[in-house]
């Protein structure tokens, strides 16, 4: 079972490789993108997104039964109100994944996705979601000091104008 296992991912691998306009033409292209170029589209992805997945670890206190397991759910985020381009997310401590977050700050991922379409078509065919490049961004999270709250909080309405209200 391992075996094909291994068999069926390295396929999936391979049939996202052919290209070809002609249905009955396989041709293979191999493609290599440098660690600078992939770095340049995932700040433009989330330059463009706004919108991620963060991802925590339950915690004890907030569920004994799932303490350990993963947790992940939809957060806006502005990389617009920091020099280096970190992400600023307003949560509430009402949400699981901030009170996750409290627990283990030194282990947290995002998620982001592309939300425009960033691929060629292949062949006749749209890309779709599953062909658009998505990464998780692995790191910290620290809490906005008390001093620059009410900045940042600007900052996030400016990319977020819905958020004006919370």
């Amino acid at each position: 079972m391992k075996k094909l296992l291994t068999l069926l991912i390295s396929t999936l691998f391979l049939l996202t490789s052919i290209v070809s306009s002609n249905p009955n033409e396989v041709v293979f292209e191999t493609t290599y993108q440098t660690v600078e170029k992939a770095a340049e589209l995932c700040r433009k992805i989330v330059s463009d997104s706004g919108r991620g997945h963060i991802l925590t670890l339950m915690d004890k206190s907030v569920s004994e039964e799932f303490e350990g397991f993963p947790f992940g759910i939809m957060e806006y985020y502005s990389d617009k109100c920091t020099p280096n381009g970190n992400l600023l997310l307003f949560m509430s401590s009402l949400q699981m994944s901030a009170r996750n977050m409290h627990h283990h700050m030194d282990k947290v991922g995002f998620t982001v996705t592309a939300l425009k379409d960033y691929n060629k078509p292949f062949g006749n065919h749209p890309s779709t979601p599953v062909q658009q490049p998505r990464f998780t961004l692995l790191g910290n999270i620290t809490k906005v000091p008390e001093s620059k709250s009410q900045l940042a909080m600007s900052c996030f309405a400016n990319t977020h104008p819905e958020a004006k209200p919370w």
